[in-house]
């Protein structure tokens, strides 16, 4: 099952007072030089030059590279360290030299696992390239939790080393000054050197106040911390601070923005949002090597997601040009949103230069709680006319609710009036059960397949198109096999592990999310929790026994054409798609998303609403999605788009990037990718899922697997509770 990697993208708002502008925020036009860079360690200004530490891909060695404010390579220093060594951070001092800190490594010759050995480096190379000064410090890790260092060097000579939640600060000649622990209760996360030489340490609010964090100078004289500013952004953004140019002393930087800061105003500015940037480049990660010289700001990108072609930008002031206020904005709400999502805005954004998707979102990460008072947010902005264009929709929503109550519109209509969009290039089977009374009120623009897997001999004719449980458990003990029957792929299943996956077919059995109730205690779901009892406690199968053809069944959430063999492999022979059973002998192999898409009725950008969702369903669906299901190579999951599902079946049979078997037999045969096509078109059940629901039931049928609480008691207990969260939820 795949899981969402949640972010939050709502701009933040420091609580201190913003910098006047006259109401425009200025923009940049980049500019770019390619390089021979990968694995950039830091990035950083000396003086009228920019240094990165990196990996060479001539060689794959840790270089430094050397570039003017062009964009030019002056000059590459090899440091001397050994292959179980790395440069960890750089500083450069007020002389225009560059400190560099190496660490060794260790390889644990039976884990094969690399630790930080207590040897630490630090040498200095004139503006030239000369190694002038080289010396072995004491140790300088002292917890297990490995975390990057920072590093700085100070007007008057000293080196400071940010390494977890301590800052060490040594002499010229590696000897300890001074320990600085951070502030009870904080994380120290970063520490720079500023354009007037002061030394300033970030430390984030940790247990206190997740979205707040402190900026502190540390006082070159005592060693000791000094002014401070105290500053909270709403949301839950990871800032790095960097150091400013001439206009702002320190940089703020996040996935979305980059904030000047001025210390002495308390006020802030954005300087660059992502977002808005050419898709020449991937600005993801780049927020973490950003820095300012004069009024310009620079920075690192690559330009797709396997990390190829390190790109060093430019971003030039423009006081003419107010790029972000001249786009017109299409609001999308989320109460949360997925890292994949956001980067698909993120590309749209950075294609049109009319107008751009803008993102709300009502929930950090967090608990039931959370996401209750996230919905209540969102239901109290729709009560209020506060209505966006867009809505991006997860299980957690009542969406036939919202639909009921007028709040989507037909996309049916949209697509019927533009004579580019054809809706018969989409899977009838799915856009029947998105249909309410003829109506497609939301859309999806990819999904997965749940199944059951097993022999190809054993799929009989009678139970071909749907089996009972009880026919189920027959076939089983007809079977005399002395492992699970049911079990996923490289191991069996625990009991929890076939809940979950148990619960996940059957769950629309016992809840009804569009109307907030549910019913747990009868005898349907007592015999589920029961079949799940009788799994072990902890996998009892490894690969190995897999590879034996020791399975009968396997549960399978299929996602790319090439996942058959991944699955059929551990048969040892010809597999086949089985019917998941069910109580009413139907067939419960389903449909699975991730997301819905809506667009309001009364959106005030209705056109350009609708051009973003037809993207996500054309030009998206022919360029982003993988015959792998690899995150490297494309997106996970089948298109709606039939003509684009056709492409990827086709490809399955020329190309394939998972490793099977011993070479060449990890391309589809046509008969392969058709059992997959056959699959899809027989289908006509689509899942929607509530992870909250489904962590209660978990929680509570332990109790029951443990011997702690009868199966009536668990039961109550799961219908209680779960009763009181739809109801509040969805009722």
């Amino acid at each position: 099952m795949k899981k969402f990697i949640y972010i939050v993208l709502m701009m933040a708002i420091l609580s201190c007072c913003k910098r006047e502008t006259g109401g425009n925020r200025e923009a940049f036009d980049e500019t770019s030089g390619k390089t021979d860079i990968s694995f950039v360690t830091e990035f950083l200004i000396n003086k009228d030059e920019l240094i990165i530490i990196g990996a060479d891909r001539s060689d794959n060695k840790q270089k430094v590279f050397v570039f003017n404010k062009d964009n030019n390579n002056i000059n590459i220093i090899n440091p001397a360290i050994d292959d179980d060594s790395r440069i960890e951070a750089a500083a450069a001092d007020s002389e225009g030299r560059l400190w560099l800190l190496q660490n060794s490594y260790l390889q644990d010759e039976n884990t094969g696992l690399y630790d930080i050995n207590s040897s630490s480096f630090i040498h200095c190379y004139n503006s030239a390239g000369d190694l002038i000064k080289s010396f072995q410090t004491d140790t300088l890790y002292s917890d297990a939790e490995y975390k990057k260092p920072s590093m700085a060097v100070s007007d008057n000579g000293d080196i400071y080393i940010q390494i977890n939640n301590t800052v060490k600060i040594l002499n010229n000649n590696g000897m300890k000054q001074k320990e600085i622990s951070g502030i009870q209760g904080m994380e120290i996360t970063g520490l720079v050197k500023i354009t007037d030489g002061r030394i300033i340490l970030k430390q984030n609010k940790k247990d206190t106040d997740p979205g707040g964090f402190i900026l502190t100078e540390i006082k070159m004289d005592t060693y000791e911390f000094g002014d401070e500013w105290d500053i909270r952004f709403n949301g839950s953004e990871d800032f790095f601070i960097r150091s400013g140019g001439t206009e702002y002393e320190l940089l703020l930087c996040s996935e979305k923005y980059v904030y000047g800061y001025d210390l002495k105003m308390k006020a802030y500015e954005v300087l660059i949002g992502f977002s808005d940037y050419s898709n020449d480049f991937s600005f993801m990660n780049m927020y973490k090597y950003i820095i300012g010289s004069d009024n310009n700001y620079y920075g690192l990108s690559y330009e797709n997601n396997n990390f190829d072609n390190l790109n060093l930008v430019k971003f030039d002031k423009s006081s003419e040009l107010d790029y972000l206020e001249e786009k017109k904005t299409v609001t999308l709400s989320a109460l949360e949103i997925s890292d994949s999502f956001s980067s698909v805005i993120r590309e749209y954004n950075s294609q049109n230069h009319d107008y751009r998707i803008e993102i709300k979102t009502y929930r950090d990460y967090g608990d039931q709680e959370s996401y209750i008072n996230a919905a209540t947010d969102f239901n109290l902005d729709i009560i209020s006319g506060r209505i966006p264009d867009i809505v991006f929709i997860t299980h957690s929503m009542p969406m036939q609710r919202y639909s009921d109550r007028g709040l989507f519109a037909d996309l049916y209509e949209y697509m019927d009036n533009d004579p580019g969009f054809d809706r018969n290039d989409y899977n009838p089977n799915i856009l029947s059960r998105l249909e309410t009374d003829g109506h497609l009120y939301t859309m999806i623009d990819s999904y997965f397949i749940f199944t059951l897997m097993g022999k190809a001999k054993d799929l009989s004719d009678d139970i071909r198109d749907g089996w009972t449980w009880d026919e189920f458990n027959s076939f089983v003990s007809q079977k005399q096999i002395s492992t699970p029957p049911v079990n996923d792929n490289y191991m069996s299943f625990s009991q929890k592990g076939f809940l979950q996956n148990i619960l996940f077919i059957n769950f629309h059995d016992f809840i009804d999310l569009n109307n907030g109730t549910c019913s747990f205690d009868n005898s349907g779901f007592n015999g589920l929790v029961k079949m799940a009892g009788s799994y072990p406690a902890e996998p009892v199968l490894g690969e190995a026994d897999f590879i034996n053809g020791n399975p009968l069944f396997m549960f399978a959430a299929m996602n790319s054409f090439n996942h058959y063999k991944l699955y059929e492999r551990n048969f040892g022979e010809e597999a086949a798609f089985f019917p998941v059973p069910s109580a009413d002998g139907t067939n419960r192999s389903s449909y699975a998303y991730n997301y819905r898409i809506a667009i309001t009725k009364d959106a005030k950008e209705k056109e350009e609403a609708w051009e973003f969702v037809k993207y996500l369903l054309t030009d998206y669906q022919d360029t982003h999605y993988s015959i792998t299901g690899d995150l490297m190579s494309g997106i996970t999951d089948f298109p709606v788009r039939t003509s684009s599902l056709n492409k990827l079946a086709q490809k399955s049979m020329e190309q394939s990037d998972f490793s099977v078997g011993d070479g060449g037999d990890n391309i589809n045969t046509d008969k392969e990718s058709r059992k997959i096509l056959d699959l899809i078109y027989s289908i006509n059940d689509l899942r929607s899922y509530d992870y909250t629901v489904a962590n209660i039931i978990y929680e509570e049928a332990g109790s029951y697997f443990t011997g702690q609480k009868t199966l009536d008691e668990v039961t109550k207990l799961i219908q209680n509770r779960v009763s009181l969260y739809v109801g509040e939820a969805y009722g």
